[in-house]
């Protein structure tokens, strides 16, 4: 009725991988002023990940396509902070809160293991999603732009942009921040 089979896998052991270590540093204060009408909550956090476990590809005429190994040195450095006001506070009655929030991350690859150039996290067919030594997480790498010798995009005949010999960065999947606002009846 059924057939039977089983596949090698293509991801290759590694007996050499060692647990990832992260050494992290935060600090923080949570302030409330006149009777809690007015709060402030602050944090301020660095991590740093020694021996971060991925996975690396390989060439496939090896047998296998992929190892996990230890093979990046990350690191994560941010603030968090909120503010909180109570506009109206009633014991039995109608309550209101208004807060404000503000979120900033920064996480960089400090060092990646020689054999890679650049780690590939995806992407489409043309742009690429990379993981690279000095750069943030999360790199996206494409072709250039073809430009005049003053700065300026060639366009072709079909209004497309013409496709340089190079790749460049284009940016990163960092946020600049993160700001919120809310308010809260009760």
């Amino acid at each position: 009725s059924g057939i039977n089979a089983f596949g090698a896998g293509n991801q290759i052991g590694n007996n050499a991988l060692t647990p990832e270590i992260t050494n992290e540093l935060e600090i923080g204060t949570d302030l409330r002023l006149y009777d809690g009408r007015i709060s402030v909550d602050f944090t301020y956090y660095s991590r740093l990940t020694n021996a971060q476990i991925i996975s690396v590809p390989l060439d496939p005429t090896s047998g296998s396509t992929v190892i996990v190994s230890n093979a990046a040195k990350v690191s994560n450095k941010g603030i968090e902070a909120l503010l909180s006001y109570r506009v109206l506070r009633r014991e039995k009655g109608f309550n209101w809160t208004t807060s404000a929030n503000f979120t900033r991350s920064r996480n960089n690859v400090e060092e990646l293991d020689e054999s890679i150039d650049k780690l590939s996290l995806g992407g489409l067919s043309t742009t690429g999603f990379y993981a690279m030594q000095g750069r943030p997480i999360g790199v996206y790498e494409g072709p250039s732009m073809k430009r005049t010798e003053d700065g300026k995009i060639v366009v072709g005949g079909d209004g497309v942009p013409v496709i340089g010999e190079e790749t460049e960065i284009h940016g990163n999947a960092q946020r600049n921040y993160i700001l919120g606002f809310s308010n809260n009846f009760s």
